[in-house]
């Protein structure tokens, strides 16, 4: 069965010289401010480009002058050199590249800069409303208003199916799974069979049974 290198170490050079060592915990630890697990996927894409440049020890050897090409649409590349780039600035590396480099640099930063606020934008709304569902589903019991009126409200503004399925699967199964399964299971109360059916589609986009 085929499995990723394992990549230990990167070794950056520009101008044919080298420039840095950066270990794979120097690369990492570069994100404090990031959930671990993203980071951690972030780390496995960016290995399907490093991967390229990597010899059977596991050190991966890039000469950035070479492949900083302004081509921000390779996903891996750009989550690899925004990683390095991320990693060299918090050790204070960034001011040992030349600076023709370094500006070759910058559209990369920008890209995945741009991308993740976008991700943190939709994971935001998803968020968001998973807790109003909660609060809602929560309060059906004992509630003044019916089972049907409770699953109109939360379905008013319900993101879609596709945005869900499209989350990451740590958040799939962490954090939007348990909500759509007792949601699918108090629709089973409604009057309408549309609530049961349209959460029905959620659970299964998320991997869970019906």
């Amino acid at each position: 069965m085929w499995r990723r290198m394992e990549i230990r170490a990167v070794e950056i050079s520009a101008e044919d010289r080298v420039t840095i060592t950066l270990r794979k915990a120097d690369i990492v630890q570069g994100m404090p401010q990031v959930d671990a697990d993203f980071v951690e996927r972030d780390w496995q894409t960016a290995c399907e480009y490093l991967e390229r440049f990597a010899a059977a020890d596991g050190i991966c050897r890039i000469n950035l002058d070479n492949e900083l090409d302004g081509n921000t649409l390779d996903y891996a590349k750009n989550i690899a050199v925004f990683m390095i780039v991320n990693a060299m600035a918090q050790n204070g590396a960034m001011q040992m590249l030349p600076m023709e480099t370094a500006m070759h640099v910058m559209p990369y930063v920008q890209s995945r800069i741009a991308a993740l606020q976008i991700n943190m934008a939709k994971y935001s709304r998803l968020n968001s409303f998973m807790l109003r569902a909660l609060h809602l589903l929560k309060g059906i019991d004992g509630g003044d208003e019916s089972v049907d009126d409770v699953f109109a409200e939360i379905f008013s503004d319900i993101p879609s199916v596709q945005s869900f399925a499209a989350a990451a699967t740590p958040d799939r199964a962490e954090q939007y799974l348990p909500v759509f399964e007792m949601m699918h299971e108090k629709a089973q109360a409604c009057a309408d069979p549309y609530y049961a059916k349209a959460a029905a589609e959620y659970l299964e986009a998320l991997g869970g049974e019906t």
